[in-house]
């Protein structure tokens, strides 16, 4: 957003022109917050059109990422909060990763980020996996 490019090259073109990395830091929060959401990824859109032509290179790249970006926000809202709410929908992607939860206790977030991945070819938990899906994601919005 301030202009500079990835160790390869690749600089996306941008709308705004932020005189220094606190400009860009306002521009981007808007003043609504003083963080910036990175787990909505309507939210990340909206923020990347506005400020990159085309909303690239983030745009494009959500859409391959959505229920990614989705999952690991319903699994830190588990973490955080102490709801019904929170612990149904993280039970529901559970549930979807694995086939069915685990019988007679109830599954902690920790637990299952250290479960084997059933789908992993390789014997991966699923703390590798979704790091593994992040890092994937930045390195499509950062090359090289």
């Amino acid at each position: 957003m301030i202009g500079g490019e990835a160790s390869r090259g690749y600089k996306p073109k941008r709308y705004v022109l932020p005189k220094d990395e606190e400009h860009a830091r306002r521009i981007t929060l808007q003043d609504y917050t003083s963080y910036a959401d990175w787990s909505t990824p309507d939210k990340i859109k909206r923020r990347a059109e506005y400020c990159f032509k085309n909303g690239e290179p983030f745009k494009p790249n959500i859409d391959l990422f959505t229920q990614t970006i989705q999952d690991i926000k319903t699994i830190r809202n588990y973490i955080a909060h102490a709801s019904v709410d929170a612990k149904d929908r993280f039970e529901n992607r559970a549930r979807y990763y694995l086939g069915t939860l685990p019988p007679g206790r109830d599954l902690k977030a920790g637990v299952f980020l250290l479960m084997i991945n059933p789908k992993s070819q390789t014997g991966q938990n699923f703390l590798d996996f979704f790091c593994g899906k992040l890092h994937d994601f930045s390195r499509r919005i950062v090359p090289g």
